[in-house]
């Protein structure tokens, strides 16, 4: 049985810190694989570094991490304007990464 989302504003840091740990981290083994193997994964990498961006958003603020999902449906509107400039900052950051490493 599915629970519907809670209304709840009492976000913490652990799941943003956490995942954007394990962002970096994978965005690292996504670097050494396409520097040994000659290989990139350009879709990976973008939405990686989207991801990225978010979560080091989230952890500044946690509810912005939080804001584009279910979790968020009640906050207001401006804070998901931000989540989404910060996903897709980092996502021309990783434009930029795609053209001038690989």
């Amino acid at each position: 049985m599915a629970y519907p989302a809670t209304n709840t504003s009492e976000f913490n840091r652990t799941v943003p810190v956490v995942s954007f740990v394990v962002t970096v981290l994978l965005i690292a083994l996504h670097h050494w694989y396409a520097m040994s193997a000659g290989e990139i994964y350009p879709a990976f990498l973008l939405f990686l570094f989207s991801f990225l961006g978010l979560a080091a958003g989230g952890s500044v603020y946690p509810p912005l991490f939080y804001s584009i999902g279910k979790y968020g449906a009640h906050l207001p509107t401006g804070l998901k304007v931000i989540a989404a400039t910060c996903a897709i900052s980092t996502f021309a950051l990783g434009m930029y990464v795609l053209f001038r490493v690989y």
